[in-house]
């Protein structure tokens, strides 16, 4: 099942974890943060905060297309809404401007700051520690060299029953198919 990408919502989502931290922030840890506000939401709310694709690689789980743009962030002249306002500069994104948050819900504000404050004081390399623990994260298997996709399925089936996993699934199924309608 492909979930839209938004990286308008990912942006903003960012910009409340760095504000957190002064405007900057290790991008290993804001990456592993951010997976783990996107689990929550899929968790608590049947929907991710981003529509990011979640990958598992040997640093743990992470959101994929932020970590494209954390790439392309250190690129002189890389454009678009995450480039306008989140730089990388060595191993850090730095918030430039504010983003605001119109795409995120006082829901997703409230996960993201929820997390925060939970792992918020970790720093990178304890981070990876905690995503490769399978009490802690356990839909991630490490993947040796490679990548590979996280699939919604692995995390509603790991969380919940199967009838309650199976129903999740659908209601997030049907709730995409309706956004990409509604887009088209």
């Amino acid at each position: 099942m492909s979930i839209r990408f938004n990286e308008k919502a990912l942006t903003q989502a960012a910009a409340v974890l760095l504000r957190r931290e002064g405007g900057k922030m290790n991008y290993m840890k804001l990456l592993k943060l951010l997976y783990i506000a996107d689990r929550k939401s899929l968790i608590e709310a049947n929907k991710q905060i981003s529509g990011d694709r979640l990958v598992a690689m040997d640093n743990g789980p992470l959101l994929s297309r932020a970590y494209d743009l954390l790439k392309e962030g250190k690129t002189q002249g890389a454009q678009g809404f995450w480039c306008e306002h989140i730089a990388t500069k060595r191993y850090e994104a730095v918030l430039k401007t504010d983003p605001g948050n119109g795409a995120l819900s006082e829901a997703d504000e409230r996960r993201l700051n929820e997390v925060y404050n939970q792992l918020g004081g970790m720093d990178e390399r304890e981070l990876v520690s905690w995503t490769h623990n399978p009490e802690n994260v356990p839909e991630w298997r490490d993947p040796h060299g490679s990548v590979f996709d996280i699939n919604t399925r692995d995390i509603f089936y790991i969380s919940f029953n199967a009838q309650e996993a199976s129903r999740r699934e659908r209601d997030l199924f049907q709730q995409t198919i309706l956004e990409q309608t509604v887009q088209t």
